[in-house]
């Protein structure tokens, strides 16, 4: 976990593994590289209730999607491959 100060940019907190009591103590999740993934939800579908796009109680469909761009197609997928529709 990283913790800052957005208007300075100070480092507040800075947790990589915990040692010995973490499952994976040798990998600091802050320094990873990987996907933003779920951690852009929350203002994704944020954004989307604000300008009522969706509500609560829309249905998203999780299907296959294709999308062109330079040097090929871009094909997300969910961490274990499955697609589970609506």
């Amino acid at each position: 976990m990283l913790i800052a100060d957005n208007a300075s940019g100070e480092v507040l907190a800075y947790v990589g593994g915990s040692g010995d009591l973490a499952s994976a103590r040798h990998v600091d999740g802050v320094r990873a590289r990987r996907q933003a993934g779920s951690t852009l939800k929350p203002f994704l579908y944020g954004l989307a209730f604000d300008e009522r796009l969706l509500t609560p109680a829309s249905l998203v469909r999780d299907t296959p999607l294709e999308r062109g761009r330079r040097g090929g197609l871009y094909r997300p997928k969910n961490y274990d491959e499955e697609f589970r529709g609506w």
